[in-house]
């Protein structure tokens, strides 16, 4: 299959996502593609199935990122007459796999390809949450459940586990976003993260019976900053690209990195053991603790070690969640 065939099997992911029905040309090529292939007859087959496609390995295996594995899958959900809500669950499933393996090989790998992955893993889990919870509501169900869960979930779960997952994104996205260099491609991948976070925010709020009063302007806000962000501006893009922002065009792209976090006031507190005050930073053990993450709220790490990682987002080492650490 070439390259843009594969990219039409891509593209009927976004339609699926928005509701719409698939040309009959587009469901038949999927098919031709997938003609030949393993026969999965629910969930439990097919998650089994990318299970064995994706053993876990003391390395981590691009190929479930790249090439064959993924057009498959794309293929499949493309080809398949199955209800809708678990069409959906193979990308919650996908993205489930996608981080697991990611995270026991991360000792093996440079932290910027373990953080781009991630990046994608998490919108893939997250991509798949968001329209299964929104399908399954459609359908009136009041909870839904994978393989790769140890139980029935609701959706209101559901709906939060993809809000968390699309802010992880959004952070991780937003690293390269107005850094030296950024190219259109950067703007155009944070674009898509703000977007998708917005409609997990939606499908949050619908599913939800105790969802904040400002969702619906978090949504709207994060659909028309994610459309005019200040890099969309080729001009602005190009002086950003070679390190040349003017002093105004700096704050207003800091303001725009930003954009994702206003997520984290919409979906609970992780249940993670936060560190005692006064506690030592886990990352030196020697300084007392003064700086917290912003998202998971952790006080964790001192402000030597805050200022030596030198990148903005950090993994917090006390609940691995990526975000900003800020003096508490």
């Amino acid at each position: 299959m070439c390259k843009s065939e594969i990219a039409k099997l891509y593209g009927s992911l976004s339609v699926l996502r928005s509701g719409q029905q698939l040309s009959a040309d587009r469901v038949q090529l999927a098919r031709d593609h997938c003609r030949g292939g393993y026969l999965v007859a629910d969930l439990p087959g097919l998650y089994q199935w990318m299970l064995d496609q994706n053993p876990e390995l003391p390395f981590f295996d691009h190929n479930i990122a790249d090439g064959a594995y993924p057009a498959g899958l794309a293929a499949f959900v493309t080809s398949s007459g199955w209800e809708p809500w678990k069409l959906h669950a193979v990308y919650a499933m996908h993205g489930e796999i996608y981080l697991a393996r990611l995270k026991s090989a991360k000792s093996e790998m440079d932290q910027k390809t373990y953080r781009d992955h991630f990046a994608g893993a998490s919108m893939h889990r997250a991509n798949g949450c968001i329209h299964m919870a929104r399908c399954a509501a459609e359908e009136g169900l009041e909870q839904a459940e994978i393989p790769c869960w140890h139980a029935p979930r609701t959706l209101m779960d559901i709906a939060a586990l993809a809000v968390a997952d699309m802010r992880t994104a959004c952070t991780l996205r937003s690293e390269k976003y107005g850094q030296p260099g950024c190219s259109e491609g950067t703007v155009k991948a944070y674009q898509a993260a703000l977007r998708n976070l917005a409609d997990a925010l939606e499908v949050l709020k619908r599913v939800s019976r105790h969802a904040s009063g400002n969702t619906e302007r978090m949504v709207a806000r994060l659909r028309q900053h994610a459309t005019n962000l200040s890099l969309t501006d080729h001009r602005i893009l190009a002086a950003c690209s070679a390190g040349g922002l003017s002093a105004q065009e700096q704050v207003t792209v800091a303001r725009d990195v930003r954009l994702g976090d206003s997520a984290i006031h919409a979906i609970p507190a992780r249940q993670v053991h936060e560190a005692t005050p006064n506690a030592f930073c886990m990352q030196c053990q020697t300084e007392v603790a003064t700086h917290h993450g912003h998202s998971c709220r952790c006080l964790c790490m001192c402000a030597g070690c805050v200022e030596a990682a030198g990148a903005r987002v950090m993994e917090c080492p006390n609940c691995e969640e990526f975000t900003e650490f800020v003096r508490a």
